[in-house]
């Protein structure tokens, strides 16, 4: 599906600061593209969203993973039901998430990283003051990055 000629559609700013990969962002973008304006869903599939922004099915499902994760999407199952009465897996509904709750759950990500790396940094100090790891307490470890 291409844009025609005096199509647009919005695409807030915000997510350029957010650390997304070329990737997500294309298919961030793509779903935004998709979505109807008033229930803010829509229903491609991975192999739709992938020929649009040139990338595999699995590929896809990655960076569809990530968005979600990030909280720019969320995901539901879809079902289908055959001639013959038989359920079957439909694509995902994708639903396009505000985005002022996924740049602040990303901001509070990045303090949380700031804070650790400082307690990392003041507890290695704390080691090279003290010359070697053996002489330290025990209780005195780098905390690891969550």
């Amino acid at each position: 599906m291409k844009l025609m000629p005096g199509e647009f559609f919005e695409m807030p700013s915000a997510v350029f600061q957010m650390d997304l990969t070329p990737e997500e962002l294309a298919t961030y973008a793509y779903l935004r593209y998709r979505k109807n304006n008033r229930t803010h869903k829509c229903w491609p599939s991975y192999k739709t969203i992938g020929e649009a922004i040139g990338r595999s099915r699995k590929s896809v499902a990655k960076y569809v993973s990530a968005l979600e994760e990030k909280g720019l999407i969320k995901t539901e199952t879809t079902e289908m039901i055959t001639k013959g009465g038989v359920p079957l897996n439909g694509n995902l509904m994708y639903t396009i998430l505000p985005v002022r709750p996924a740049v602040e759950q990303f901001n509070r990500r990045l303090i949380r990283r700031a804070e650790v790396e400082n307690e990392r940094r003041r507890v290695q100090a704390v080691l090279n003051e003290k010359g070697a790891w053996g002489r330290v307490s025990r209780r005195v470890r780098p905390v690891a990055p969550t």
